[in-house]
């Protein structure tokens, strides 16, 4: 039983010194949270891309379609200048 603290008490050691303290791990907490944000953003802005893509495809179709008549020229008075 005397052979068990010894033992006991080096592998303690070994846990506590991990390398890591607290705020270090909470750092790395952050940097995850942090990624999966930027993840997420990047996923709903490639996705509005795609969108923006595919409506500006339709919408030209859509013009190209319906032809209007062109505007009308409005009367203009004409200035003549003599030497």
């Amino acid at each position: 039983m005397n052979r068990v603290y010894p033992v006991l008490l080096v592998f303690s050691l070994f846990a506590c010194a991990r390398g890591e303290n607290a705020e270090e791990r909470e750092l790395a907490k952050m940097r995850e949270a942090l990624n999966r944000v930027q993840t997420r953003h990047d996923g709903i802005d490639e996705r509005l891309t795609q969108l923006e893509v595919k409506n500006a495809d339709v919408t030209p179709a859509k013009t190209a379609t319906t032809k209007a008549a062109p505007p009308a020229t409005p009367p203009l008075k004409v200035v003549r200048i003599t030497p």
